[in-house]
């Protein structure tokens, strides 16, 4: 089977960006001369995906806007359906029964995507609704805890040890398996309820995860992007203009500047210091 499809969970509120966030919406943040959500675009015609659709809440019509000359479809919430109800929006919405790829578009995951061919056997022979990617975070990372059994999720907890698996924000769901409800909901309770559906999950091989939701991670991701790394690589790949100078980052045509050396984010006439 050929995976085809992508949903790109893109809505929320903005409130970790911040004041900026409250002009920008988050997907539309700046890595160098593209933005986020234009990299999630490349990221996904790495991987082979032709049919593509995201949803908006906050600042949607900007998040329309881009998507004009877009390959996309955009779904805009008026009221956000939550991480489990924009999928049964988007099963519902265009009748999708087939193996679908979730991911967030504030974050990237970098892994073989020969991976995912194996992901689809698994989930065929296992009955599966689902198959997780999982990361390896440390203690202060801030994430729950995914418990994980024979490439199985069996729980979902607050960590308990220095270094453990969470949910990375990409995977495979098979819509076909999925019951629609209607209204907000949240994803491992009415798309992944691992206690009554079987739900796969395990780390990638060879994985890089890369986090841009918040300020300090969007900071420090933008820094660590300029060194040699899967990050790098895959900016060069899709021609994208690496420039560090003077400890400065000049974006947007100058509209948007991330100043390392004074610890400031500037855009239009607003300053956040990190």
């Amino acid at each position: 089977m050929k995976l085809r499809k992508c949903f790109i969970a893109s809505a929320g509120h903005g409130t970790r960006m911040g004041e900026i966030g409250k002009l920008l919406p988050k997907p539309l943040w700046p890595i160098f001369d593209k933005t986020i959500l234009d990299l999630q675009l490349d990221y996904l015609a790495e991987i082979g995906i032709s049919e593509i659709f995201l949803n908006a809440h906050h600042l949607s019509d900007q998040i329309m806007n881009w998507a004009k000359d877009k390959n996309v479809e955009v779904l805009p919430e008026k009221e956000i359906l939550g991480s489990g109800g924009c999928i049964h929006n988007l099963k519902s919405k265009y009748e999708i029964d087939e193996k679908v790829l979730i991911i967030n578009a504030d974050q990237f995951l970098f892994f073989k995507h020969s991976f995912i061919n194996e992901m689809i056997s698994e989930m065929s022979q296992k009955d599966a609704c689902a198959y997780l990617l999982a990361i390896k975070v440390d203690g202060h990372s801030g994430y729950n805890e995914t418990v994980i059994s024979n490439n199985q999720l069996v729980d979902i907890d607050s960590p308990k040890e220095n270094s453990y698996y969470t949910y990375s924000g990409v995977g495979l769901l098979d819509l076909e398996k999925l019951d629609l409800k209607n209204g907000p909901s949240s994803f491992f309770n009415t798309v992944c309820n691992y206690k009554e559906k079987t739900v796969l999950m395990r780390e990638a091989p060879d994985s890089d995860y890369w986090d841009f939701g918040t300020i300090d991670r969007y900071v420090s991701s933008m820094k660590k992007s300029i060194e040699e790394n899967q990050m790098n690589s895959f900016l060069k790949r899709n021609n994208v203009t690496i420039e560090c100078q003077n400890n400065q980052i000049n974006m947007m045509n100058d509209e948007f500047i991330l100043d390392f050396e004074r610890r400031e984010i500037r855009y239009q006439k607003l300053i956040h210091s990190f």
